[in-house]
């Protein structure tokens, strides 16, 4: 099963999806799933496998989530 990543803005009335390549959207989401001492021994990409279509991450108005394919 493959996944599109994508990055949604929060806009009050409704929210606007966009899709992201993978590499964007795990350097994006990496600092905020880390405490700064873990940043040199975790890569980025290893945070993809959370991102399931039931799970989506907010920080502040912008939204992240993974819709399955």
């Amino acid at each position: 099963m493959r996944a599109n990543f994508q990055f949604g803005y929060d806009l009050g009335l409704f929210i606007f999806w966009r899709n992201v390549p993978a590499a964007r959207f795990a350097k994006k989401v990496h600092p905020l799933f880390l405490k700064t001492t873990q940043l040199d021994t975790i890569r980025s990409e290893e945070l993809l496998p959370f991102f399931t279509p039931e799970f989506i991450l907010r920080d502040g108005w912008r939204l992240f989530r993974a819709v399955s394919h």
